[in-house]
Parts: C-alpha cells; sequence; structure tokens
C-alpha cells in the first residue's frame, strides 16, 4: 500500500492537514507496530512504499516489508473472501459506521446515498482519541501544522529511525546504546510503551515465555530514570533463552542476543551470595528510537524475584522511592560514575540494603511476586 497525504485525506475526509479536534487537542498520524494503516495512522508498510519513491536517500535500503493486502489474502479462501467484502454495499457500510458513532452524530450529520463527505466524517468521528492512538504508537506524527512539516517530519523518522531499524533487523545488530547515565524526570508514556514492548514479546515467545513483564525505574510512577524500559522474561530453565527459536524469534521483533556483554556469564548481584543464582541472558533493541533492555532469568529465581519486588515496593513505599531518586541522582552528577557500568554498580551497597528492607515488606504484605 502506498500511503501518501493525498490517500491519508481520501481516508479522513478534506482538510485532514488543518486537525480534527480531540482528547489530544488535534488529529495527528502515528505510527504503528502492528503494521497496519487506519485511524489516521501512518504504518510500518506505508513507510516501506514510500521509501521506494519519496524519502531522500531510501532507494539505498530494502523495505522492511511490502506485503500488499493481496498477497496477504492471497492463499486463503476465507480471507480473499473478506478482502472481496469489503468492495461489497458502501451504503451499508457507511451506515454502520454512523450506528456505531452513535444515534446522536447520526442525526446531526444524516448521511444519503451521495454523501461520502459525511461518511468520511462518521469515519472520523468514531474514531480513537489522541490517547488511545498514542499508547500504540511507537512514534507519532502531528499533522496540525502544514504539508511540509508533515513531510519533514515522515523525512526525519525515515532516516533518524526506520531506516537504522530496518538495517539492524536485517543483520541482527543492537542499535547503539548510551554510555553515560543520563536521567530525566518520569515520563508517562513509559507505561504504556512497557506495556506494548511485553506484547510484543509475548507475542514473538508464545508460550516460551512463562512471564513477561515491565520493570525497573521506568515501571515506577514518579521515579527519575535513564530513558531505556527494561523488561523481564521469566523461563522454566535458563536453557530455554538459548535454543535457537527462543533467540531468533526475539530478534526477529527487534531484540537481538546482546554480544557486547558475557551474556552466558554469571552477572553477579552483590545481595546474593551465591553469583550462579544470579544468572541471566540479555536482549537488547535494534530500534535506534527505543533503548530496551531485556532480561531472561528463570522463573522463581531470585534475579527474577527481586526484579518484581523491588518495583512493587517501590510503588507501594514514596519514601523509598524518594532515597532510591536522590541516590541517582547523586551517582549521576558523580564525577567518578561517567559511564553506565560505574553507574550500575555504585548502586549496590545501597541496594543491597534496600533489598533487605524489601523482604521484610514482603513478608509483612504477604507479597509473593505471582
Amino acid at each position: 500500500m502506498d500511503l501518501g497525504l493525498a490517500e491519508i485525506e481520501i481516508a479522513l475526509g478534506q482538510g485532514v492537514e488543518e486537525g480534527d479536534e480531540g482528547e489530544g487537542g488535534g488529529d495527528d498520524a502515528e505510527l504503528h507496530e502492528a503494521g497496519r494503516v487506519g485511524d489516521g495512522a501512518l504504518g510500518h508498510d506505508a513507510a516501506d512504499s514510500r521509501g521506494r519513491d519519496d524519502l531522500p536517500g531510501a532507494h539505498e535500503h530494502e523495505p522492511i516489508d511490502e506485503d500488499s493486502d493481496e498477497r496477504q489474502a492471497g492463499g486463503d479462501p476465507r480471507r480473499r473472501d473478506r478482502a472481496a467484502g469489503r468492495q461489497g454495499d458502501q451504503h451499508q457500510r457507511d451506515r454502520q459506521t454512523a450506528e456505531k458513532a452513535g444515534p446522536e452524530r447520526e442525526r446531526q450529520r444524516p448521511i444519503d446515498e451521495g454523501d461520502r463527505g459525511g461518511a468520511q466524517r462518521c469515519i472520523v468521528a468514531a474514531q480513537a482519541g489522541d490517547q488511545a492512538r498514542r499508547a500504540v504508537a511507537d512514534a507519532w506524527l502531528d499533522n496540525n501544522g502544514t504539508v511540509d512539516g508533515l513531510l519533514a517530519q515522515v523525512d526525519a523518522l525515515w532516516q533518524a529511525r526506520v531506516v537504522g531499524f530496518n538495517d539492524n533487523l536485517r543483520s541482527g545488530s543492537p542499535s547503539a546504546r548510551p554510555t553515560r547515565p543520563t536521567l530525566v524526570a518520569y515520563d508517562d508514556s513509559w507505561q504504556s510503551t512497557g506495556l506494548r514492548l511485553a506484547g510484543r514479546v509475548t507475542l514473538a515467545l508464545g508460550e516460551r515465555a512463562l512471564t513477561v513483564d515491565h520493570i525497573g525505574s521506568t515501571s515506577v510512577p514518579g521515579l527519575v530514570a535513564q530513558d531505556v524500559i527494561d523488561l523481564q522474561v521469566g523461563v522454566l530453565e535458563l536453557s530455554d533463552a538459548d535454543n535457537p527459536e527462543f533467540v531468533n524469534a526475539l530478534a526477529g521483533q527487534g531484540f537481538p542476543r546482546s554480544e557486547g556483554e558475557d551474556s552466558t556469564s554469571v552477572r553477579a548481584l552483590p545481595w546474593i551470595d551465591d553469583a550462579t543464582l544470579a544468572r541471566q541472558r540479555f536482549h537488547v533493541s535494534a530500534d535506534p528510537g527505543r533503548a530496551v533492555n531485556l532480561h531472561v532469568r528463570e522463573i522463581d529465581g531470585p534475579g527474577w524475584r527481586y526484579a518484581l519486588l523491588f518495583g512493587d515496593w517501590l510503588r507501594a513505599e514514596p519514601e523509598e522511592r524518594e532515597g532510591y531518586a536522590a541516590l541517582k541522582r547523586r551517582l549521576a552528577q558523580s564525577a567518578t560514575t561517567t559511564t553506565t557500568t560505574e553507574y550500575a554498580g555504585a548502586k549496590g551497597p545501597w541496594l543491597g540494603e534496600a533489598f533487605a528492607r524489601a523482604d521484610d515488606w514482603a513478608r509483612h504484605t504477604g507479597w509473593s511476586g505471582l
């Protein structure tokens, strides 16, 4: 599907570039991870097709995926029937759309046989609001400005993120990772981003993942953090994570195994006497626009347990959360912790004492992690 501004205007009605008031004050176009176009979205497939002819330098790169609706429907007669059904009675579909928008909306804008504009307005009215659409979007394009401004955003997104993501997916390479600890204020979008990425991992691994959770500082509302989403996958045995199918499934969704660290070695935690219990496998993100640490650990192991406990404890204990935030700020500004490795290591003594307090809290509250 080749989706440009003309097609966006056809899909959403005349004047799309002027915006349509919603929850966020305007109608925007977003890049969905699912690769579908709809509800004002500019999806992966649209970006891929656009890269062939419209974007600077895009001829140097193959698109991620060029499957069209027809090719996707090709071998399955049921899917072909559904595709054909979309070409059916336009008037009936318009009236069904209006009914979904609500009787009041239909009375305000009655649809007649020739009123295509009315049908388009009903489609826009039935769309999700900005908040719901942002929750499922990997990137957000603001089309409240000029056409040239929107094109500039698309070009920047393509060059800075999509091309690099495509290259990394093809080569199985991680994106560049920050080397200096940089803290930012808590971002409300971290929660929806964590849920979206966890869903992608769950879809990739299926039953091979017993649990998938958003962990770490970005999962704790109000806590300053590095802008890196931490995910934890729980497996029955760590050897499950070394299965090529497991590794390739994550790599195919943009989470390659990290080769920068010895992912098969013991990563000792200062509060665990037996370092062998802290083993994990480590994956990162291939997306230049979203840093991710993906930890694979044995379910019910101490590393898996403490990752869940720590977040729940900080969310329940505001004073402990503020104490941890103060430590993070101090270390990030220290001349002795100028790398992320030094920064993580320097938190060890405080974390050792903190986990003892978290254990007490777990016993008193009956927390189990399950």
